[in-house]
């Protein structure tokens, strides 16, 4: 036992600094990858149902339960995405025990209190349409299910569908947390109504007793950071069979727009699979036409508002020279630029906000030679203005 606990730390140690990275830039999700960090903890309460030959109830056995989970995730530019889920859950379970040692005969409810702890290294690919993946589960005791203990020893998922899109998803092991993020087996359909929300709705199963709700609302309440909220709905033989988590969720790359699908021209034919329209019969093809690059966007004027959702950040800052004259003079002190940075973080204008005569030439001609982090706005780069200081000092 302390060997397996032993391997499962040191791959945890592996895998998290891979996982956490500085943020990605916001428009470099397809080229520096996304990290998830989530934390979440669930109440609930399920019962396994002793029923009949006819499928009538002939005993409950209630298990109320707390429980918090927690998951690591990265998805490389390739799609590969490598991640670790884990969590602990305490499980009461009441029973009605009789004494048989008295007459007459004695029933009494008593409550045995269960603690399991999983954990769950996984590796999947996650492509822009279709996404699949395995994992490794390690857990102290058995999970419960219909009266019976399972040691799962493998989760996976499977999924048909954008993420910034409708989805259908398959998963299996993988909830987050495992009671409270629907159970052990899910099946449902996401889509992202808008850049803040990401929305799942399915039906799940096990521990409890027959199928259920499960829902999963995720909204962003800041450039980078999400809280979820998950629930399991369902009632069976007489007894309640839901439960609730809330957590929150660290996101590297900041909200993107959903994915719209293309309007279609009148006349075509979608795919089969829906990758390209067909063309009508009869109808040639096309010369392809050579489409023209976007006019670049019209940056508004100097000291008006600019609503933006992350500023640009500099990435390349050339050393400014300090000349000979202004150095055996004295002249020290900061020039204030306003410099112009565009959508591909170059520099396009810059002027002179707070002027030291005989630096400010100087501090323009080495602003312009700076490279930027562009300005973001609803998940694209946008022109902003950019107040600037450059400053010399004598050491």
């Amino acid at each position: 036992m302390m060997n397996v606990r032993l391997l499962a730390l040191g791959t945890f140690a592996l895998l998290l600094p891979i996982s956490i990275e500085n943020p990605a830039a916001p428009d470099s999700v397809g080229s520096e990858g996304e990290t998830r960090v989530s934390v979440i903890g669930g109440i609930g309460h399920y019962a396994i149902i002793d029923r009949g030959c006819e499928g009538q109830v002939l005993k409950t056995h209630p298990h109320p339960f707390q429980e918090a989970g927690a998951e690591v995730q990265h998805r490389f530019p390739s799609g590969v995405t490598a991640g670790v889920r884990g969590g602990a859950v305490r499980d009461r379970a009441k029973e009605l025990v009789t004494d048989y040692s008295v007459y007459p005969y004695r029933d009494s409810l008593i409550t045995k209190v269960g603690d399991n702890t999983y954990f769950n290294p996984s590796l999947s690919i996650e492509g822009r349409s279709v996404g699949a993946g395995m994992g490794w589960i390690w857990s102290r005791t058995a999970f419960g299910s219909a009266g019976e203990h399972t040691q799962f020893r493998w989760s996976g998922h499977f999924r048909v569908g954008s993420l910034d899109g409708p989805y259908l998803k398959a998963s299996f092991m993988e909830s987050s947390p495992l009671y409270s993020g629907g159970g052990y087996f899910v099946l449902g359909i996401g889509m992202r109504p808008n850049r803040l929300w990401d929305t799942y709705v399915g039906v799940g199963g096990g521990p409890y007793d027959g199928p259920g709700l499960a829902v999963s609302l995720e909204r962003r309440v800041q450039e980078h950071f999400v809280v979820v909220t998950r629930a399991r709905l369902g009632h069976s033989g007489g007894e309640n069979q839901s439960a609730i988590g809330l957590g929150f969720t660290y996101v590297s790359a900041p909200p993107v727009e959903p994915r719209r699908a293309p309007r279609r021209e009148r006349g075509t034919i979608e795919s089969a699979w829906g990758l390209a329209p067909k063309r009508p019969r009869g109808e040639k093809a096309e010369a392809p036409s050579v489409r023209k690059p976007p006019a670049p966007q019209r940056a508004a004027e100097y000291g008006t508002y600019q609503h933006v959702d992350s500023l640009p950040v500099l990435l390349n800052r050339t050393p400014c020279a300090y000349p000979e004259t202004s150095r055996n003079a004295g002249v020290t002190g900061t020039v204030m630029v306003a410099a112009l940075i565009g959508e591909d973080g170059r520099v396009r204008e810059v002027k002179v906000v707070r002027s030291i005569p005989m630096l400010d030439e100087l501090a323009l001609e080495c602003v312009r030679q700076w490279t930027f982090r562009p300005a973001m706005r609803s998940g694209r780069p946008v022109a902003y203005w950019l107040a600037v200081p450059v400053t010399w000092e004598l050491y």
